[in-house]
């Protein structure tokens, strides 16, 4: 029987989009914008099951999280007669960092109940439960495509642009960043530090240092630019098996990138990136450390960029390889 594979999504996420794109496979997002949680379930799991009914797969992948999303098909694959791919994050091996007994039960049968497993890297892949017997693929992000129209050049005014790529989350130190800017300033260092994301209310623009800017959410083109006309690009995480996207988006973009310093990003990310323990005094030493050594950064992020597509590309044309042959 031929291969009808479709992906299936709950929500707008780019590695979704990107994955589907690379291997050829239909994407199906379905959104329910409202806040009501409960109504958003049952929206999604009617049209999920009226896509399935349509499109009568063979093989269905989908993203963890959604729990729910995973469950349900899980639940569904012997009904409908497909297999299940699930690509799963930190949070679908561990939600709630283990503190929800029920979503944890969850997330187990789906795992269990799945064909193929794919995992970004094998800190995640050593955390599944040894009960967990599945096939597993382990296959990094994607690069983030960039327009081609403009040029990856950073803007000609003196001040050297930080981008620190945030979401305000309680695993990003960004109270350090904070303080980070304002030893810089205190040494006159000429660096501006652009922060990214939907900033909480409890951070106040007139009590942070002149040189940090905060941009807010912006659009996408917006974000674009931001990045296109930075020096550098700054992501950190206080976890331990976290791969920062914006690690990933730094060397798209060509832009030496600062992570913090884990096991899992120092062996991942080498040339090019530079990493940092999460203090103020590490963050604002290794920011000077990158306008001192620009150049040569500058260098070896355009070099790991090409090498990372070659081998991700290889990964891609595996998995593919797999899909078609039904495993």
């Amino acid at each position: 029987m031929k291969s009808k594979t479709i992906w299936v999504t709950w929500e707008y996420q780019v590695r979704n989009r990107n994955m589907s794109k690379e291997l050829g496979v239909t994407l199906y997002e379905i959104n329910y914008d409202k806040h009501n949680r409960l109504l958003r379930y049952f929206f999604c799991i009617g049209q999920t099951i009226k896509i399935l009914l349509q499109v009568k797969p063979t093989i269905v992948i989908h993203q963890s999280p959604s729990i729910v999303l995973a469950f349900l098909l899980s639940l569904l694959k012997d009904i409908f007669k497909y297999r299940v791919i699930i690509d799963t994050h930190n949070a679908g091996v561990k939600p709630a960092e283990g503190a929800s007994k029920v979503l944890n039960w969850l997330a187990r049968f789906s795992l269990k109940r799945a064909d193929l497993i794919i995992l970004h890297n094998e800190m995640i892949a050593a955390q599944l439960p040894k009960a967990i017997s599945v096939e597993k693929f382990i296959l990094a992000d994607p690069l983030p495509s960039v327009l081609k129209e403009q040029r990856l050049e950073p803007n000609k005014e003196d001040v050297f642009t930080v981008v620190f790529v945030c979401r305000w989350a309680s695993d990003e130190p960004y109270q350090e960043v904070i303080h980070a800017a304002q030893i810089l300033e205190s040494k006159k260092a000429n660096v501006k530090i652009i922060c990214t994301g939907r900033y909480p209310k409890h951070i106040k623009k007139e009590k942070l240092p002149k040189n940090i800017e905060l941009s807010g959410f912006v659009s996408a083109e917006d974000y674009d630019l931001i990045l296109k006309k930075a020096h550098c690009v700054l992501a950190l995480t206080t976890r331990q098996d976290s791969l920062n996207c914006a690690a990933y988006e730094g060397m798209a973009y060509e832009k030496p990138t600062i992570l913090s310093k884990t096991a899992l990003l120092e062996r991942f990310f080498s040339k090019g990136f530079t990493h940092t323990c999460n203090n103020s005094d590490s963050i604002s030493n290794k920011i000077i450390t990158v306008m001192k050594d620009y150049e040569s950064l500058k260098h070896d992020i355009v070099m790991c960029k090409t090498s990372y597509s070659i081998e991700h590309g290889v990964k891609v044309k595996e998995l593919s390889g797999k899909l078609k042959n039904q495993f």
